[in-house]
Order: C-alpha cells, then structure tokens, then sequence
C-alpha cells in the first residue's frame, strides 16, 4: 500500500511538469517609457521615439497575460431621459410584525423617505388600506386607541392632486389590548 501512495505522490507532479514544458510560451513583450515630464507609460508596442529611457520589461512566468475584452460604448441619443433618482419609503417604525403591548392602542408610526419630499409632495399613513388623517410634510404618525389584533400599516408619497407617486412596502403590527368584559 505504502508503494502506490509514493508513485502517485512522484508522478503526479511529473505529469504536471511535463505538460507545462510541453505548452507553447505566452509571453508577450512589456515596454515602459518615460516621457520628458516624467510620465511613466507601460505598453505592448515598442515606443515610436528611441529613447535611454525606453526599456524592455521582463514579465515572470506566472503573470496574467489575458487579453482585455472590448467593451462596446453606448451610443448615446439625443431622445435619452435623465437618470431616475431611486427612491426609498420604508417604515422604521414599528417594525414589520411587532406587538404593541398592553394598553390603549397608542404607537407612532416613523417612515424614512429618500429623497426629500419636494416642495408638491407629502407622505400619508394607511393602517388597514384606510388614510389615517390628510397628507402631510413630516414622516411620522401617532395613532391612538387602535383596535385589538393585526393591522396593515403602509406609508405612500402623493403629489399635490393626490397622485401616488411611490409606496412602501406593507407591514403588519398585532395590537393587544385588554378586552371589555
């Protein structure tokens, strides 16, 4: 058993060698330039100008010497729209499944809104797909006496006609409350 081990551990390497002396050479020529300014320039081509300060550059054998990819450039037409700014809406608080303790269902509601509202724009809170009182500027609710049990809350950034112009994403919260007995 200890013989078969040993040949593996001397012929595989072997084999490894023997391949890479077998494989045609990759090496390319490497140029460095120094111009009267002292700009260092590095290329494939030898330099046009004969100078002392052009030299040959010898790679090591293990140096990547793929070829670049070509990258296509974008036309760019004369109809192209600005970019869209990404926006973001999201409740921060209460977090998405939380439970409001005991009491009598008070809690605020805190949205982050990226980017600002501009000056025709406004956020409204809707807790079970119903506004909860009219737009406004500031991100942040208190709700009040909220009934017992799971609610959707979701925050929408409307325009000055009431046009939704972005939404968060929906969360629920679980209101306990003591129930009348």
């Amino acid at each position: 058993m200890m013989i078969k081990s040993t040949r593996l551990n001397v012929l595989v390497p072997l084999i490894g060698i023997i391949s890479l002396a077998g494989m045609p050479s990759l090496s390319a020529d490497i140029y460095k330039s120094v111009d009267k300014n002292g700009v260092v320039t590095f290329s494939d081509t030898p330099p046009k100008e004969k100078s002392a300060s052009n030299e040959r550059i010898e790679l090591p054998v293990h140096t990547n010497r793929m070829p670049s990819i070509e990258v296509p450039e974008r036309p760019v037409s004369e109809n192209s729209e600005v970019p869209v700014t990404l926006s973001i809406l999201t409740i921060t608080a209460p977090l998405d499944n939380a439970t409001i303790p005991m009491g009598p269902g008070i809690f605020d509601v805190l949205a982050d809104v990226q980017p600002p509202l501009k000056e025709a724009e406004f956020v409204e809170l809707y807790l079970d797909s119903t506004p909860v009182g009219p737009p406004q500027k500031k991100p942040n609710w208190t709700l009040t006496y909220v009934t017992r049990g799971a609610h959707k809350l979701e925050v929408r950034r409307v325009s000055s006609s009431g046009q939704v112009l972005d939404s968060s994403a929906p969360i629920t919260v679980f209101v306990l409350r003591p129930s009348a007995r």
